[in-house]
């Protein structure tokens, strides 16, 4: 036998049985076992065993379904005979108070009980199963939602994982699951959803003419006024969907296996990731775009703002923040006119059957992009009907005529990237368009430095020589990142050099970099020792303040590594001599921290600033964030996940430091950025890398480049 399974009985678990009927657990002869679902019988949680039996050793315990407490009579469970489907199985579910007692083994794990309250910076949040365990049984006041309540998320977020949408029940019960899930107080959760869309999942918001702007599934037409009071929405397109009025400009990877407009857990659950995200001073790019100027971790109600604004504390978030405070204040969601949503005082006597359909379990891989495959949804299509709301009707339920509508100021910045407002350069490759407007090249120890586009140089011939081949992700018909591509690296020679054949260039540069799914890829094998790949926007840059984007983090390995700087203009366009042979160029924005590489070192000088991610030992140590050459933080890595691309940002707080941030790690140290005309450039470095091992896909995936 396997060793037994941590799934046994809960401490002091009171068991209410039907009339008549008797249970009796514990026993060490006793084969009988019973299932726990959550409360509302769609998601498993654990398994009653007698004490000393195997759970592989269980038969179906005899008799009905069984609703249960914990010790502290907050927490109702689902207790379904073993292996048996809750929603078959419990035609005859009881709460009657005739009890027995379960003796223990093991303990589950602790569940949030009670209402849940705002939980501070850095505090430890509870899991999806936790929170489902803990919610309260509630009514359903918004009967439109059903179908987008049952149905869970479809993988977790490409670019927050632990987005998942995994919950289905009434509004209410969605609504505390999301607040104990992201540490929000419940009523905090209950009024702003009451502003963004009255509680309902198929509201829509943000009108626009704008095709590139409509929300995928919702081209351009005609649709209705969405409360009273507003207007027909004649040749226009809603950008903003559901309970959380998540916009699709700013938020693509909500959007991805239709999630947040086919979920509505999926759609809260969103919503307030960003709101922790903020919360945890994680968007440090707020003080460098319009607002107050004093961001930090901790203002709730500010994170709130940014919401609606995408900025921090400007009139148009105040103005939001107020509408908020009224709300909470007046309780809205109470209201006669609202349709009340109040809590139970005793759990229903049978579990919901339409809260578990059998094909919305969510898939176990994330979505491999940040922009799902419908970024252009067809302009002849009509609105899906499970999703728009009629369009001969207004909605089910109506606020009174004074409710504003869902959206009304400036959109808000991409979540998956800091704000593009106010930048120089902001590039999402949308279309698999935009590398055009980069320059890049390769240099390769001991091999001229060449970049794409210029000329071979003067003396070389045609013959080509030493390279390699290595795979690269993303197949040639851009399948997902699990498929390979073949790149080869030839050198072309030359023949008159003192040391007869001298390797020249790399005769396939622009095959290093390429486009798939929107979004960038950049590779380099085991070709010449030491190479580095690098590219950077084609314009001259003043006064950067901050530079971010978005990667993977895969650690691809002891010896491949990426950086990101900002170099002086000069430095830039100028050359020099590696040590090794005098007679290959480098450009001057070349460095490395790893001595052998001939290049020069030296990350941080009046000239250059270049902060470093490695996700295995490479530049010299394990999992480091370096800026310049100092090691600052460490041990944030993707392991083998290369779907998921977390923001990144290098910023110059222009007050004698710089601040480091991935992943939600920052590390900070005395600095600047360089003075005069600035260059922004990206590196792949690549130390023989099948040395320690042979990594399968050689790749870093960039997205979202956003110079402020």
């Amino acid at each position: 036998m396997k060793p037994s399974l941590a799934t046994a009985l809960v401490v002091g678990l009171v068991v209410p049985l039907g009339v008549g009927a008797t249970a009796t657990f514990g026993s060490s002869t006793d084969t009988e076992c019973w299932d726990i679902y959550s409360r509302t019988g769609s998601r498993f949680f654990s398994t009653m065993v007698p004490q000393g039996l195997d759970p592989e050793d269980c038969t179906p315990a005899s008799g009905d379904c069984y609703v249960g407490y914990n010790s502290s009579d907050r927490v109702r469970q689902l207790i379904v005979p073993h292996d048996a489907d809750p929603l078959t199985a419990c035609s005859n579910v009881s709460d009657e108070t005739t009890t027995t007692t379960v003796a223990p083994t093991t303990t589950l794990p602790d569940v949030p009980t009670g209402r849940f309250e705002t939980m501070p910076v850095g505090a430890a949040l509870p899991t999806d199963a936790e929170c489902a365990a803990g919610v309260r049984p509630a009514s359903e006041n918004r009967p439109e939602n059903v179908p987008y309540n049952a149905t869970r998320g479809n993988g977790a977020n490409a670019t927050y994982p632990r987005v998942t949408g995994d919950f289905v029940g009434t509004t209410d019960e969605i609504i505390q699951w999301t607040a104990c899930k992201w540490g929000i107080d419940e009523d905090w959760v209950r009024a702003q959803i009451v502003n963004e869309s009255n509680w309902k999942q198929t509201a829509l918001g943000d009108f626009t003419t704008d095709p590139a702007a409509c929300a995928p599934g919702f081209p351009i037409g005609n649709y209705p006024p969405q409360y009273n009071g507003d207007r027909d929405h004649n040749g226009e397109c809603p950008e903003s969907i559901g309970l959380g009025q998540v916009r699709w400009l700013y938020h693509q990877s909500a959007f991805a296996n239709d999630n947040s407009t086919s979920s509505s857990a999926y759609n809260l659950d969103y919503t307030y990731a960003i709101w922790r995200e903020c919360f945890e001073g994680r968007f440090g790019w707020l003080n460098n775009v319009e607002g107050r100027g004093d961001y930090a971790a901790g203002d709730a109600k500010g994170c709130l703002g940014v919401w609606f604004s995408g900025r921090w504390y400007t009139d148009a978030a105040n103005s939001y923040i107020a509408r908020f405070d009224a709300t909470l204040e007046n309780r809205s969601w109470e209201q006669d006119w609202f349709g009340p949503a109040s809590t139970e005082t005793a759990p229903p006597t049978t579990a919901p059957a339409t809260t578990a359909p059998a094909t919305t379990a969510p898939e176990t891989t994330a979505p491999e992009t940040t922009v799902p495959a419908t970024t252009a949804p067809p302009a002849t299509t009509a609105p899906p009907a499970t999703t728009a709301p009629p369009t001969t009707q207004p909605p089910t339920t109506e606020p009174p005529t004074t409710e504003p509508p869902t959206t009304t100021a400036p959109p808000a910045p991409p979540a998956e990237s800091p704000a593009a407002s106010g930048a120089q350069f902001v590039e999402t490759f949308d279309n698999n368009t935009g590398l055009d407007r980069f320059r890049y090249g390769v240099y390769h120890r001991g091999v001229a430095h060449h970049e794409a586009g210029t000329p071979i140089p003067d003396g070389a011939n045609n013959n080509i020589g030493a390279g390699g081949t290595w795979t690269a992700d993303h197949d040639l018909d851009c399948g997902s990142p699990d498929t390979q591509r073949t790149i080869r690296s030839e050198f072309q020679q030359d023949k008159t050099g003192a040391n007869g054949w001298k390797p020249i260039i790399d005769f396939h540069t622009e095959d290093l970099l390429y486009l798939c799914r929107n979004h960038l890829m950049t590779t380099m094998g085991d070709i010449a020792a030491y190479s580095i790949l690098w590219f950077s926007p084609d314009q001259v840059f003043s006064d950067v303040s901050s530079v971010c984007f978005d990667v993977n983090l895969t650690d691809l390995g002891n010896r491949q590594w990426w950086k990101v700087g900002v170099v002086s203009d000069d430095l830039f366009n100028s050359t020099y001599r590696a040590g090794w042979d005098e007679s290959v160029p480098v450009p001057g924005h070349i460095v490395s921290d790893v001595g052998s590489a001939d290049v020069r070192g030296g990350l941080n000088t009046s000239d250059r600033l270049i902060a470093t991610w490695s996700g295995g030992a490479s530049a010299g140590y394990p999992g480091a964030l370096k800026i310049g050459d100092t090691r600052l933080g460490g041990g944030i890595s993707a392991g083998s996940d290369k779907k998921t691309r977390h923001p990144v940002c290098l910023e110059d707080n222009k007050n004698g430091t710089v601040t480091f941030t991935v992943g939600g790690q920052s590390v900070s140290m005395a600095g600047s950025f360089p003075d005069g005309p600035q260059r922004v450039v990206f590196y792949d470095h690549n130390y023989t890398p099948d040395k320690d091992g042979n990594p399968i896909g050689h790749t870093w995936h960039w997205d979202n480049f956003v110079v402020t």
